[in-house]
């Protein structure tokens, strides 16, 4: 079986330049292109929610088959492989789904949600001392999507953080996508030129947070926001923007006309809060 590995955007060094990456933001075969934990941050035993954001524009509204599994951070950032030798039963989950087809037919968007119960502080605090409770362990959410045709698979992971800290962390808010300054809606007439995007984010998605030390004494620091353009068709000149930076995009030539275009959008803060928007071309 084909397994790819798709991490999220967190896990990319960022980068403003023109640097491509064409196989990982052009859109065709099946793909993970996010996984959103609602909220990102929470207490040890709260039940929270995993928005899947899939992408298969080659796969024409086929059904597909998923499964998640979770467990403690193994040490990830620490070079250890990321899977779960010892799964937590209470969230091994399955079932089928199919993408939802979008007015131009692109295959590519959010599915349902699913419940996820976070370990309790004796399994998420094992150990940790009151800084490392303060400053959040990690519980790692593991979704495998498969498709029997063409005998594909791909997977993701999102990293929850756990932690007492007082406020913790939210979701990152996209109010639009801009053309040329102006907002536009999610679905409109593809352009016959080169046109600028970008977002608005509101600038209370600059969250401001602490980390505490050993020591007792607390350090300030505000989040950053970095954006991955996925496109079906035509290209952008930066696959990374940094907030609301422009994104100058080229429209492809011909423009495909069995189906329409789709520009996603994902989002992500420095604590692994995510949003996305997607917007359809005709």
């Amino acid at each position: 079986m084909k397994i790819k590995w798709i991490l999220l955007m967190s896990l990319i060094p960022l980068n403003c330049n023109t640097n491509h990456l064409p196989t990982y933001t052009q859109l065709g075969d099946l793909r993970i292109l996010t996984l959103i934990a609602t909220p990102p941050e929470a207490l040890p035993g709260q039940t929270i929610a995993l928005t899947p954001v899939l992408s298969d524009l080659n796969g024409q509204g086929r059904t597909l088959t998923y499964s998640v599994e979770a467990c403690m951070d193994p040490g990830v950032s620490r070079g250890v492989q990321p899977q779960c030798q010892n799964p937590d039963s209470t969230n091994q989950l399955s079932g089928t789904t199919t993408l939802p087809a979008g007015t131009s037919q692109t295959y590519t968007g959010s599915i349902a949600s699913l419940s996820i119960t976070l370990p309790q502080s004796s399994i998420a605090f094992a150990a940790a001392t009151p800084a490392m409770q303060y400053n959040g362990t990690n519980y790692l959410i593991f979704y495998t999507l498969s498709a029997s045709a063409g005998n594909s698979s791909v997977r993701s992971f999102v990293r929850v953080t756990l932690s007492t800290k007082t406020p913790q962390n939210q979701n990152p808010i996209l109010t639009s996508i801009n053309r040329n300054d102006t907002p536009i809606l999610s679905i409109f007439q593809t352009p016959e030129a080169s046109t600028n995007f970008n977002i608005t984010i509101p600038s209370s998605s600059f969250e401001t947070y602490s980390i505490l030390k050993n020591d007792g004494s607390l350090i300030s620091q505000t989040e950053t926001l970095s954006s991955t353009w996925f496109i079906s068709d035509g290209s952008f000149n930066s696959d990374l923007t940094i907030g609301s930076d422009e994104n100058s995009w080229t429209p492809p030539s011909p423009k495909p006309t069995s189906r329409g275009s789709v520009i996603l959008v994902v989002t992500t803060d420095s604590r692994y809060g995510a949003a996305f928007q997607k917007i359809e071309m005709n």
